[in-house]
């Protein structure tokens, strides 16, 4: 399956999962509805976005769009509200492309730190000579 199309099911699941919630929403209290929308909905904004990491900005705009229709939803506003600071300042989300970038990051920190502390152990275990270089299995 292609970018696109991908993000289009996505998209699709994100706006399906909030209209479900829209009918609950109101009778949870801010905390509550807050948790329920990063648990059904944001959570799958954020699975395998490491994959969208240079996807053409249309494609990280309709992701955007989810986000920003979640947030609408928890503090109530109507369709056309400006909710731009709301995520950032309030609810603590990052917009899609920082997401993608902190995954990135997030996953090199993790194999990066999981390959370089088994290294001493390798090097031990074949005795190599950091001087010169050479290699002695022990």
């Amino acid at each position: 399956m292609q970018m696109t199309g991908h993000v289009r099911q996505l998209v699709s699941r994100c706006f399906r999962q909030l209209r479900i919630i829209k009918s609950c929403i109101r009778s949870l209290p801010f905390e509550a509805a807050k948790t329920v929308v990063a648990c059904f909905v944001i959570t799958q904004v954020d699975r395998c976005n490491s994959l969208l990491a240079g996807a053409p900005k249309c494609l990280l705009d309709r992701l955007q769009s989810v986000l920003n229709s979640a947030t609408r939803l928890v503090f109530n506003r109507r369709k056309y509200d400006h909710v731009r600071p709301l995520p950032r300042d309030r609810l603590h989300w990052f917009p899609v492309q920082y997401r993608i970038g902190y995954k990135l990051a997030l996953l090199v920190y993790i194999i990066s730190s999981w390959c370089c502390a088994g290294l001493p152990k390798v090097i031990l275990r074949w005795g190599v000579d950091i001087e010169s270089g050479s290699t002695s299995a022990i």
